[in-house]
């Protein structure tokens, strides 16, 4: 049986910004899941919800180990790769604030960091010139420049002779970080673990008609483009916002749910809850595209769940405004 979509869109009036967020531009989002176990079939998930909005992702599992003994295993969260980059002077987030819990108590999280320019690794030489890998050298994508702007020239040769800055001082060399820590797994016992963090989203602008073309992959039901311009005419006609251009401001978040097979399969309750609203107070559409039903839980969130759920495919959620 082929899979189907669901489509899911909550229509409200919309309402213009004083500002025009991002108008016409766009930036790429990274695309991030959930927690990572080495193969380790005697630990099963139970239970995982998955709660996005555009300014967070929360993932609560539950674990439990199957076994008679003790298992201890390192658990990690890897942020893909990234570099010192960033959009119109928005500074970039990558997963700075990310954290986890297990049964509700905070956890110490351990960073690895990796340095690579062309396919070489970095990270000990730039470690040894006292370089923060993390920050970028406190790279201020406002000004385009780091700590390194100011090193004398004689002390920037060698990283401009690799390439590892430009002549602004700005970093070059790509970053990968992963978050982990170790976990002991009590035999026979269920271990409630829980991560949160502010997704790196993906923008763009674009005209009322241009929709179906532009977001191909978010189920966008066909009449959307002109209910959206009945909304906006009807806004338009109340002196709700002024006339001129339609725009529509499109962001989403991109997750990976086949992380989820690292751990013993499959989920045996699977729940993914959607919130529209954020934290700028506009009023979203939403759409994704789900293979099964989507209730709606109130005013602002929906829910799709499976048993004994296997992913096979990515989640892209989409959020709509008018500007």
């Amino acid at each position: 049986m082929a899979p189907r979509c669901t489509l899911l869109l909550v229509f409200v009036l919309l309402f213009s910004c004083t500002t025009p967020a991002r108008a016409n531009d766009a930036a790429a989002e990274v695309a991030a899941g959930g927690i990572l176990l080495r193969r380790e079939p005697r630990i099963s998930m139970n239970k995982e919800k998955l709660t996005i909005t555009q300014d967070k992702v929360t993932v609560e599992y539950e674990f439990l180990n199957e076994s008679d003994s003790e298992i201890t295993s390192e658990v990690a969260f890897p942020v893909p790769p990234y570099e010192a980059d960033a959009d119109e002077g928005y500074p970039p987030k990558w997963f700075e604030n990310f954290q986890a819990w297990v049964d509700d108590r905070p956890l110490h999280l351990e960073i690895d960091a990796k340095a690579t320019f062309k396919n070489t690794d970095y990270t000990a030489f730039l470690k040894g010139m006292g370089i923060d890998l993390l920050t970028f050298a406190h790279f201020d994508p406002q000004a385009w420049q780091s700590d390194l702007s100011n090193w004398p020239a004689e002390r920037k040769a060698k990283l401009l002779q690799l390439g590892l800055i430009d002549s602004r001082g700005v970093p070059q060399w790509t970053l990968a970080k992963t978050y982990h820590w170790n976990q002991r797994f009590p035999p026979h016992k269920t271990l409630r673990v829980r991560h949160a963090y502010e997704p790196v989203v993906g923008f763009e602008g674009f005209h009322t008609g241009e929709i179906a073309e532009k977001l191909k992959d978010a189920c966008i039901d066909p009449s959307l483009p002109t209910k959206l311009a009945h909304v906006i005419a009807q806004n338009l006609e109340s002196g709700k916002r002024v006339r001129g251009d339609v725009y529509i401001n499109a962001t989403w978040v991109k997750y990976i749910l086949t992380t989820a097979n690292t751990w013993k399969t499959p989920i045996k309750d699977f729940e993914l809850v959607v919130d529209r609203r954020a934290s700028d107070n506009r009023p979203y559409l939403v759409s994704f595209c789900w293979d099964g039903p989507v209730q709606r839980v109130d005013a602002n969130r929906f829910s799709a769940k499976k048993l004994n759920f296997v992913p096979e495919k990515e989640l892209t959620v989409y959020f709509l405004a008018n500007f």
